[in-house]
C-alpha cells in the first residue's frame, strides 16, 4: 500500500490499506497499535488525496479508542495527535491543531524527556503551526530547541537538521 501510495495508485493503495484493517479487526488483533498502525497509513493517504473529512473520522476514532485503552497521557497517542493537529493546520483549524500540538508535545516532554529526538518531533509540529499563524516568535523558540536536540543527538550534518534550518530561513 505504501509503494502504491508513492506512486501515485492511490485507489489501489487504499483498497490495500482497508483490507489490512479488515485483516486486523477479523483477527481481533489484542494489540491495538497494530489495528492503529493501519488506521494512522489510510489516514496519510487521505491527508495526500484530500479526503479531510475521512482522515478526522478515522484519527479522532483512533485517538480515542487508545484513551480509553492506555489513557489520555500515553506515548501512543503522540502521532496520532500530531497527525490530527496537521490536518487541522491544513484545513485551516489553527486553534484545534494548536491544543492538540501542545498536547502531543507535553507528553513527549513527560514519557521521553526534553532532550529527545521523539520531543523534538512534536514541537517541530508546534513549530510549523505557529509558522503557518505568523506566530513568528513561538515558532523561533521551538524551531530553536529542534536544532538544539537535534544537533546534540544526531550531529549538525544530520539530513534532518536541513529541515530545521530552512524552518529558521
Amino acid at each position: 500500500a505504501r509503494l502504491y501510495g508513492i506512486i501515485g495508485d492511490y485507489y489501489t493503495a487504499e483498497r490495500l490499506l482497508r483490507q489490512t484493517r479488515r485483516i486486523y479487526w477479523w483477527m481481533r488483533a489484542r494489540d491495538i497499535s497494530q489495528q492503529s498502525k493501519s488506521v494512522e497509513n489510510l489516514a496519510f493517504l487521505y491527508i495526500r488525496i484530500g479526503e479531510y473529512a475521512d482522515t478526522e473520522q478515522l484519527l479522532k476514532k483512533s485517538i480515542a479508542k487508545k484513551e480509553e485503552k492506555y489513557g489520555k497521557d500515553s506515548r501512543k497517542l503522540v502521532n496520532l495527535l500530531n497527525q490530527l493537529s496537521q490536518l487541522y493546520l491544513i484545513t485551516g483549524k489553527y486553534a484545534e491543531a494548536e491544543k492538540l500540538a501542545v498536547r502531543a508535545s507535553a507528553i513527549s516532554k513527560k514519557v521521553y524527556g526534553e532532550n529527545t529526538i521523539r520531543y523534538a518531533e512534536s514541537i517541530a509540529v508546534l513549530a510549523e503551526l505557529y509558522l503557518a499563524i505568523g506566530d513568528y516568535q513561538k515558532a523561533e523558540e521551538n524551531i530553536q530547541e529542534v536544532i538544539k536536540i537535534r544537533k546534540a543527538k544526531l550531529g549538525e550534518n544530520h539530513i534532518t537538521m536541513a529541515s530545521a534550518y530552512t524552518n529558521l530561513a
